[in-house]
């Protein structure tokens, strides 16, 4: 209960700064000297106050062109400069532009809010979630100048919507499903698009202790035929055992692994063991070609959906074999 009323006190501190900040960028920051010049903002006292926000502030103009953002920009692996008399759409995600066009555009010929949710890219193809509140600015004569606002990273909240919104799609999909196979296929492909992964695979643990493959995604001929079957006493098998998820680079792994993970051209994998009644009865691999090291909200995003699979594996594995078993009708 002290956890979550710190977090909650937390919250509502950030949400203060934020409200305070706006009434910032809408007055002091907004008021025009005697000739009709704009004060600039970059030498205001407030701008120091406004840097040390986690918020991201900026400004644009009635073009929506970058006048000014703020350096906390840098934490994304963005330099400020390089935003400057640049679009703001530049650096939208593709399937946001339109939408963000819109409410720009709306913004400017209404004078309203500029409240929006959007995607942002990075140069080396990073996607952040933002909130935008955005405010608009006028000249003496009320025509507008442009915008001035802060921008919220929001993509751990995104993050655990859809990671809530996939799980519930995925309880659901396995509960309704009666066929093992398509079970695990469904599986692997809420998996990777998820996590961000290329690849994935699923075993079965049989009455022997040794793992076989039994749905597998983005991975070669060569490949699957070296790991379709990881007997009771192979390194694959004894890691799996110990019953902790792990994630690692391809040429830490100990051999044979890494040889394999060489010749595919893998970077990093994740085993995540699942549990049916406390005890091992599958596990899921997935990896990647392009990932070095795994982000935590990755290895978070499996982990949740590994946690999901246990009862719905055991469920269909005891069917499969109960059909398996019954004599077919004459």
């Amino acid at each position: 209960m002290k956890n979550r009323n710190e977090k909650r006190d937390s919250l509502l501190q950030e949400l203060a700064d934020a409200r305070q900040a706006v009434a910032v960028l809408e007055g002091q920051l907004g008021r025009h000297d005697g000739q009709g010049e704009r004060v600039s903002w970059e030498v205001q006292d407030q701008r120091t106050w406004l840097e040390t926000l986690p918020d991201l502030p900026y400004e644009m103009d009635a073009q929506g062109t970058f006048t000014y953002v703020g350096p906390q920009l840098a934490n994304y692996g963005m330099d400020p400069e390089e935003l400057i008399s640049r679009s703001f759409l530049d650096f939208v995600h593709p399937d946001d532009r339109q939408h963000m066009t819109d409410a720009f555009q709306r913004a400017i010929s209404t004078g309203k809010e500029f409240p929006s949710e959007f995607r942002i890219c990075t140069s080396d193809g990073r996607v952040y979630w933002y909130e935008d509140r955005g405010a608009l600015q006028r000249d003496a004569s009320g025509e507008p100048i442009g915008m001035r606002g802060l921008l919220r990273d929001i993509t751990a909240r995104k993050r655990d919507e859809e990671l809530t919104r996939v799980q519930r799609d995925l309880a659901m999909a396995l509960n309704a499903e009666t066929d093992l196979e398509e079970a695990l296929a469904i599986c692997i492909e809420t998996a990777m698009p998820v996590s961000g992964m290329d690849s994935a695979g699923i075993y079965l643990v049989d009455d022997e202790g040794a793992f076989r493959l039994a749905a597998h995604r983005g991975l070669s001929d060569d490949f699957l035929e070296k790991v379709k079957y990881l007997g009771p006493s192979s390194v694959q098998a004894d890691l799996v055992r110990k019953g902790r998820s792990f994630c690692i680079r391809a040429e830490e792994a100990p051999p044979p692994i890494d040889e394999n993970c060489r010749l595919e051209g893998l970077k990093s994998f994740a085993v995540l063991p699942i549990f049916h009644e406390g005890r091992i009865i599958a596990c899921m691999n997935a990896a990647s070609h392009r990932l070095t090291d795994l982000p935590a909200t990755i290895w978070h995003e499996l982990e949740a959906i590994a946690a999901s699979l246990g009862s719905a594996i055991a469920r269909l594995r005891i069917a499969q074999m109960s059909s398996n078993s019954c004599p077919e009708n004459s």
